[in-house]
């Protein structure tokens, strides 16, 4: 391909791919930040359960609310804890099987994030390589096409 405007043309479409892949990636990662803040919320809230299930009745534990903030509690006999199942519906369970719900909701969300982060590697590899063809198009049309110009010399003035 040395016609300069398959180049062109070729050179754009590799432009365009490349915008394509950048907003795919962006919105990858966004979906990864996503995910990455759930897990770490619900390990918080299995620490939490955790320490409110070894307390004895009437002991007091601190409560995490978020921005770095907590609530003082007592502990209760009754060693229950409510969840959300969905659609602003909340369900008292064991404290036990609330941790265990938790930490398979974790896995499913931790496995999530690693497909995301596999997508975006894919991503990255396909825009490098795509980077690399672009530079080799861009070397190709700078480089003169056709036989190069004869060299012109003056006449000898003093013959």
């Amino acid at each position: 391909m040395t016609d300069p405007r398959q180049i062109q043309a070729q050179a754009q479409q590799y432009m365009e791919r490349l915008e394509q892949l950048d907003q795919q990636i962006k919105l990858l990662s966004q979906q990864r930040e996503v995910a990455l803040n759930a897990i770490n919320e619900t390990s918080r809230a299995i620490s939490t359960l955790q320490e409110y299930k070894a307390l004895k009745e009437d002991e007091e534990l601190l409560v995490p609310i978020g921005g770095d903030t907590f609530l003082k509690a007592k502990a209760v006999d009754d060693k229950a804890a409510i969840i959300g199942v969905g659609s602003d519906v909340l369900i008292e369970k064991d404290t036990d099987r609330v941790i265990e719900q938790l930490s398979d909701r974790a896995k499913v969300i931790e496995e999530t994030g690693n497909k995301i982060t596999s997508g975006i590697a894919e991503l990255t590899q396909e825009a490098e390589a795509l980077s690399k063809r672009l530079e080799e198009l861009r070397h190709m049309s700078a480089q003169p096409s056709g036989p190069p110009p004869p060299v012109i010399r003056p006449p000898n003035m003093g013959d």
